[in-house]
């Protein structure tokens, strides 16, 4: 594969894991919102199941962006020789 392909490929990979970044900053987020909830909220009322929800997406996310770094690594490494 030419070195341009290989740059290309490195391109959209850091594009894909820039959007890896911004959904994993959300659920985070959400996680935060609804934990946040719980000082003034009986433990019985917070939406335990929907930070868990968000907890499973956010490892999803987490294991796309590992999946990503390491296809990266192999590309720059291939790259720089």
């Amino acid at each position: 594969m030419s070195r341009l392909e290989l740059e290309g490929m490195l391109h959209r990979l850091r594009a894909e894991r820039f959007e890896l970044t911004t959904r994993a900053d959300a659920k985070i987020k959400g996680i935060k919102a609804l934990l946040n909830m719980s000082a003034i909220t009986p433990v019985d009322e917070i939406d335990i199941e929907g930070v868990h929800a968000l907890a499973a997406e956010l490892l999803a996310v987490k294991q796309q962006m590992l999946e990503n770094l390491g296809k990266a690594k192999k590309i720059e490494k291939e790259i720089n020789g």
